[in-house]
């Protein structure tokens, strides 16, 4: 009864982080507009999301402090790369968003 308590409270943890990205990524064409001039806050961003990258796990999810909130690290960490314009088919990170959809559950954290 537990596991699968804990089944439906990722199931619609996920989905909300779902709803969420899709305002974000509605709110951010603006805003996107008015980014585009400055070539210094392009280049910032393209740095943060070149790290975001790079720390992705191998089965797809972010995580922070030494494995904890994955799912809120995954859920940000795909806006942020959604936001750039990737998506699973093309784009400059179309990879890690396509391992990122790829995932099918998101590994508990182990306590001591």
């Amino acid at each position: 009864m537990l596991y699968r308590f804990s089944l439906l409270k990722l199931a619609f943890m996920q989905i909300c982080c779902l709803a969420l990205t899709v305002v974000v990524l509605l709110s951010a064409t603006t805003l996107q507009a008015k980014l585009n001039d400055d070539p210094q806050i392009k280049a910032s961003i393209g740095k943060a999301l070149d790290y975001l990258a790079r720390e992705q796990r191998r089965q797809g999810y972010w995580e922070a402090n030494g494995g904890q909130y994955r799912v809120a690290m995954t859920a940000l960490s795909g806006m942020a790369l959604a936001a750039e314009g990737s998506t699973p088919s093309r784009g400059r990170f179309a990879p890690q968003i396509k391992l990122l959809l790829n995932i099918s559950s998101i590994p508990p954290v182990l306590m001591d």
